[in-house]
């Protein structure tokens, strides 16, 4: 039994003795790799780029108006003549009315008289002949004796600056065209007129309306 005893311990020795052996083989091993290792991986240099912070914003001055100081509105009264009276020590009112200078009325205000109106020189055309000669039964026409035809013509005429007849429009017809025609036709050849005045007294054109009674000879 002792010897086995022995053996028996012997062999769990001899493990024991293996097993610490194969630890620090293992633990050379294992550190050597790690060295190598550790010696071997590159130096790896992470390149980061960093905004710079931007400036802090300025506050904006603020410019601040001065502040209006009300100005003290200062009020004069009127000086008004008094006297104080010596038996109630009272102070009593003169109200004696002060002559009077003539200073208000020199400061009153002027009326302002307007300028005189200019009386107006204007004026209508008139007949500067005998207008019973302009168109006599002389001038009857042919064709109206033949028709018997009579009447009267309205016309309306332009007149220049010299009183001259530019020009004739019937405006109301006899009836027959040969004594329309006739009267614009003689009008502007002998009526003659004193020509239209404006209010400065100055010739202007215009117009003048006319009747011509057409009657058949006897």
């Amino acid at each position: 039994m002792a010897f086995a005893d022995n053996q028996q311990r012997s062999r769990t020795t001899a493990i024991a003795a293996v097993a610490i052996i194969h630890v620090a083989i293992g633990y050379a091993f294992v550190t050597g790799l790690a060295q190598n290792a550790i010696t071997q991986i590159p130096k790896i240099f992470v390149v980061r780029s960093f905004r710079a912070a931007p400036p802090p914003k300025a506050d904006p001055v603020r410019k601040e108006m001065p502040k209006a100081t009300a100005r003290p509105v200062t009020t004069v009264a009127p000086v008004i003549p008094t006297q104080l009276t010596a038996a109630d020590n009272r102070l009593v009112v003169d109200t004696k009315i002060l002559p009077d200078t003539g200073a208000a009325q020199d400061n009153a205000e002027q009326p302002i008289t307007p300028p005189p109106v200019m009386p107006s020189k204007a004026q209508k055309p008139a007949p500067a002949t005998d207008r019973g000669g302009w168109i006599t039964t002389d001038d009857y026409p042919a064709t109206a004796i033949r028709a018997e035809a009579q009447g009267a013509v309205g016309i309306t005429v332009a007149i220049d600056e010299r009183g001259r007849v530019m020009a004739c429009t019937v405006t109301a017809s006899s009836g027959n065209d040969a004594l329309d025609a006739a009267t614009c036709r003689l009008y502007p050849r002998r009526a003659r007129f004193t020509p239209a005045l404006d209010d400065a007294g100055r010739p202007v054109p215009t117009t003048y309306n006319d009747r011509v009674r057409w009657q058949l000879p006897q």
